[in-house]
């Protein structure tokens, strides 16, 4: 039971974090600054889990708004409200760039901040742009050890 409740546990922890990093992206798009810049002096009240992320999305900005704009259908980036966008922006760098984070927990952890965050269609339309994202940078899901 204690190992149950330590990895429940472990799992509501990173949520939180992913929720703090959601707020910072948010921020960013809403103050048109970058994440780091978002981040700035506050960056030592936050954990690494939330800093090595802000960090390392607005390192690789560029390359997750291009993936992310290839796979809004009839859609453009500018239009995405900013909840949605900063969802995308997490997911798409998690699948893009953190292949140990497995692709089910990384499309769930999305649909649950849409849930939370964001719009009633919103979980649908996170689910349709990662899941194709997921499509043509994990193709394979990786064998079991």
């Amino acid at each position: 039971m204690t190992q149950h409740r330590s990895h429940a546990d472990a799992v509501e922890h990173s949520r939180v974090l992913r929720e703090q990093v959601i707020s910072i992206l948010y921020e960013s798009l809403l103050r048109q600054l970058s994440p780091m810049a978002v981040l700035g002096d506050k960056a030592r009240s936050y954990p690494p889990f939330v800093t090595e992320r802000i960090a390392a999305i607005d390192r690789e900005q560029v390359v997750i708004e291009a993936i992310i704009a290839e796979h809004l259908y009839d859609w453009s980036l500018s239009r995405l409200n900013p909840v949605d966008r900063s969802i995308l922006t997490l997911g798409v760098w998690e699948l893009r760039f953190k292949p140990e984070i497995p692709t089910s927990v990384v499309i769930a952890e999305a649909l649950r901040l849409g849930d939370l965050l964001s719009t009633e269609d919103s979980p649908k339309f996170l689910n349709g742009v990662l899941g194709a994202v997921a499509s043509q940078y994990r193709p394979h899901p990786p064998a079991s050890r």
